[in-house]
């Protein structure tokens, strides 16, 4: 009977053994097959990557409706489409890049900061939204990319982040992983081999796809005690330790070089299309000084309790880290952090959680975006200066 169930279990893992092998080697065959293609042809875009925001939505606010259309973006109740096929003379074109925030969760399609934006520069200025749920700065780029390809030909570009910096840090602890980046959807490996791939000098652009059984496989065998212990965290079973300082301190640093490295494949793009980039940090609750500011601060246990719990520590140690690599890098990051205080708050609150905001909250921040645009088309700001 045992020799019966040895010889099972050993033709099971010969079989397991042999479909992985397998498996692995397509996978290695694809990837050399991407590098070692050298033939000029139209860049791909893996669209199932892109991961939108639900198409078709229709919800109301108020007296106002969130809407997006089939590929999952909005517009301001005054546009006709997302990308219009004809422009006005002398129109001012903005493209608008961000997460959430930039998208304008939980209010209306006039009330978002794109739209306050183009109705504070006025008629001759179109603001065009590509905020999407949860992207970060690497995201964004990738979304830029596939934008460019479809035709659109911006004069500016501003991007809104900070916020989701954090996430790849939840989805680390997701995972089991304390030491190293999780590349969630897009990273930053994917755009160093966009880059090598001659994205801007205009040839192959590589497929950016993990394959489903590596993504699955590789923390399960590299990491199988972190692994499951994660499985019986989400059923409530165990909970992770808060993470050390030191550990917050290292992701931070290796956060803020992750952002300049999609901002330096960003000024790649500007340079070949001809646009200017704005980079913009976002006002979020751990800057806040006047808890009037704040309409409701979200449950902390939203998601990964461990790295929500030491998000401000996070934002505290990687905005200032971002601003001093700005200037290393030469990259001018504009620092909306602090825009809340200083008595901002007296009559109305604008936080509806530790990031999203009000409608007024948005026009606020729209008000701070349009004083930075207005430099820039007045010629007082150069934007490769960091100061």
């Amino acid at each position: 009977m045992f020799q019966r169930l040895s010889r099972i279990l050993a033709l099971v893992m010969i079989n397991v053994g042999a479909a992985t092998a397998i498996i692995l080697t397509l996978n290695l065959a694809a990837y050399i097959y991407t590098v070692t293609t050298t033939e000029p042809s139209t860049w791909q875009v893996d669209q199932s990557r892109l991961r939108m925001f639900q198409p078709n939505v229709d919800i109301r606010h108020g007296d106002q409706f969130e809407r997006t259309n089939a590929s999952g973006f909005r517009k301001a109740p005054w546009h006709n489409s997302h990308l219009p096929k004809t422009w006005r003379d002398g129109e001012l074109k903005i493209a608008f890049f961000g997460g959430s925030a930039a998208y304008g969760a939980s209010v209306g399609d006039g009330d978002t900061i794109p739209a306050h934006l183009e109705k504070i520069l006025g008629s001759s200025v179109r603001v065009i939204n590509f905020g999407q749920g949860s992207y970060s700065m690497h995201q964004e780029a990738y979304l830029l990319v596939d934008a460019l390809i479809g035709g659109a030909r911006p004069d500016l570009i501003i991007f809104y982040d900070g916020n989701n910096e954090t996430n790849e840090l939840i989805q680390n602890i997701r995972a089991g992983v304390e030491a190293d980046f999780v590349n969630t959807d897009i990273g930053w490996t994917q755009i160093e081999a966009a880059r090598q791939s001659g994205l801007a000098e205009g040839r192959r652009f590589w497929w950016i796809e993990n394959w489903p059984l590596t993504r699955w496989l590789v923390p399960v065998a590299s990491y199988p005690v972190p692994w499951i212990l994660n499985k019986l965290s989400d059923r409530g079973i165990w909970t992770f330790p808060v993470l050390s300082d030191q550990y917050i301190e290292s992701y931070a640093d290796a956060a803020a070089n992750r952002y300049f490295e999609a901002a330096d494949f960003v000024e790649e793009l500007a340079e070949q299309f001809e646009f200017q980039a704005i980079f913009v940090f976002q006002p979020i609750t751990a800057f806040v000084t006047d808890s009037r500011c704040i309409v409701s601060a979200g449950s902390v246990a939203y998601y990964m309790r461990p790295a929500y719990m030491k998000g401000p520590q996070f934002f505290r140690e990687f905005y200032p880290k971002v601003f001093e690599r700005s200037v290393e890098r030469q990259i001018k990051v504009h620092d909306l952090s602090d825009v809340f205080n200083d008595g901002v708050c007296d009559n109305e609150g604008y936080f509806t959680d530790s990031v999203h905001l009000t409608a007024s909250g948005n026009k606020l921040v729209a008000t701070h975006l349009a004083d930075i645009v207005r430099s820039f088309v007045e010629g007082r700001d150069d934007l490769s200066s960091p100061n």
